[in-house]
C-alpha cells in the first residue's frame, strides 16, 4: 500500500495508544493542556521524519486548522507545513512518556509509544528549563461528511542528544541566531590543528555553539569591520566584510543588550583543509536559550 493509499485508511491505533485507550472506554480522548513554555530549535541537524500517531481521534483540531482551505474538502486534500510545538504531558493518563504534538496551537497528536520514551528525558529536562522543542512539522488532512483523514509529521534529530550543540554554551548572556541560512567562513589556516582537535573528539556530525564577536581588520587602504568565529572562546575563522554586512543588525543588536551573538557551526572536510561552515538567519534571533 502506497503512502498516498494510506491516507484514506482509518485503521485502529495500538492498544497502547492513549486515545485507542478513551476509544475502547468510550471517553473523549486526552487533549492536554498547551504548553506554556519557550521556544527552542534543535541545534543540531533534523534528517529524520518522525511518524506523528493518534491525528484520526483529532478531528475537530484539523477542522478549525484546515478552515478555510477549499482543498481541504477534495479529495486531494490540504497541505500545510509549520512549526510543530513537542512537549512532555505528564498528566496523560494511559502514558506516562507521552509526548504532545501541536500544529499552531491545535493538538494533533502524540509520538508513538517506543519513541515517545525515546525522547521524554530530553524534553521533560527541556521543560525544566522553561522550553519547548519547536520542529518542521508537515500537516496533510482531508475531510469528508462524516470524518477527517490526516497525516503529520515532524523533522528531528537523529538522537535527542543532538539537540544540544557539542560544545558548551556561553557562560555570559548570549542570544542564538535562527538556522535557516548556510555560509562559509573563511581564514580557517592558522586553525587547523584546533579544528582537528575538535572534528576528531565530536565527529563530522557535530554542531557546534560558535560565537561571533565584531572586529576590525585594517589593510593599507582601509579599516573593514568582520565578525571573528570563536568556538570555546578560540578563533577558528572569520566572516569576510560582505558576510558580515548581513549579520551586522543582528550583531548590534546583541552588543547593545550585552549579549553575545551565537550561531550554529559545522565542522567538514574542504579540498585541501578543514572549513566552517555556519547555519544562521540573517537579523532573526532567538531568545537566550
Amino acid at each position: 500500500m502506497g503512502w498516498f493509499t494510506s491516507l484514506f485508511k482509518r485503521s485502529a491505533q495500538p492498544a497502547h495508544h492513549p486515545a485507542a485507550h478513551a476509544r475502547a472506554s468510550g471517553a473523549v480522548p486526552h487533549v492536554p493542556a498547551p504548553p506554556q513554555l519557550g521556544r527552542y530549535v534543535s541545534w543540531g541537524p533534523t534528517p529524520i521524519t518522525q511518524e506523528v500517531a493518534g491525528e484520526n481521534w483529532y478531528d475537530d483540531a484539523f477542522r478549525r486548522l484546515l478552515h478555510g482551505h477549499p482543498a481541504f474538502a477534495t479529495l486531494q486534500g490540504q497541505e500545510i507545513r509549520d512549526d510543530a510545538v513537542l512537549a512532555p504531558d505528564p498528566g496523560n493518563p494511559y502514558d506516562a512518556n507521552a509526548i504532545s504534538v501541536r500544529v499552531r496551537g491545535e493538538h494533533v497528536g502524540y509520538l508513538p509509544r517506543d519513541d515517545a520514551a525515546r525522547w521524554n528525558g530530553a524534553l521533560t529536562h527541556l521543560a525544566s528549563r522553561g522550553y519547548a522543542l519547536h520542529a518542521p512539522a508537515r500537516v496533510w488532512a482531508r475531510a469528508d461528511d462524516r470524518r477527517v483523514y490526516a497525516r503529520v509529521t515532524v523533522q528531528l534529530p537523529a538522537d535527542p542528544s543532538h539537540l544540544y550543540a557539542a560544545n558548551p554554551f556561553p557562560q555570559q548572556p548570549w542570544r542564538a541566531l535562527e538556522p535557516g541560512n548556510r555560509c562559509q567562513a573563511t581564514k580557517e589556516e592558522p586553525h587547523q590543528e584546533r579544528l582537528l582537535g575538535l572534528y576528531r573528539q565530536h565527529g563530522p556530525d557535530a554542531t557546534y555553539a560558535a560565537v561571533l564577536t565584531l572586529t576590525e581588520r585594517a589593510t593599507k587602504t582601509q579599516v573593514k569591520q568582520v565578525l571573528e568565529v570563536t568556538i570555546d572562546g578560540n578563533p577558528v575563522g572569520e566572516l569576510t566584510p560582505t558576510t558580515t554586512a548581513k549579520y551586522l543588525a543582528s550583531a548590534q543588536q546583541a552588543a547593545s543588550r550585552g549579549e553575545l551573538l551565537v550561531a550554529r557551526a559545522s565542522i567538514y572536510e574542504g579540498k585541501n583543509k578543514l572549513e566552517v561552515r555556519l547555519d544562521a538567519r540573517q537579523y532573526a534571533a532567538e531568545e537566550d536559550q
